[in-house]
């Protein structure tokens, strides 16, 4: 005969669930972001080679601008917690 009584779960061991399911629902969600973001790179570096003479300088000021986004957010969310510096905006 089982004697162990079921114990539910106190409200921290819940909050630790739910802050655990979060933190796997966000990352799921950063996964298909980075996964769309690298389809679109992808492509574009496909179709770059077509862009018109006249076309090319706001390609490259596009691509530069995307280029200091994606250096910012590396800088922001690396591992070794780098500082917003006093010129950069908060995200």
């Amino acid at each position: 005969m089982d004697t162990t009584a079921y114990q539910p779960f106190t409200e921290a061991e819940l909050e630790a669930m739910r802050a655990i399911e979060a933190d796997q629902d966000w990352h799921n969600e950063a996964q298909a972001r980075i996964a769309h973001a690298d389809a679109l790179l992808e492509r574009i570096s496909q179709d770059i080679e077509t862009v018109p003479a006249h076309a090319r300088a706001h390609a490259a000021d596009m691509l530069d601008s995307v280029i200091d986004l994606l250096e910012r957010m590396n800088s922001r969310f690396s591992p070794k917690g780098a500082e917003p510096t006093p010129q950069e905006p908060p995200f």
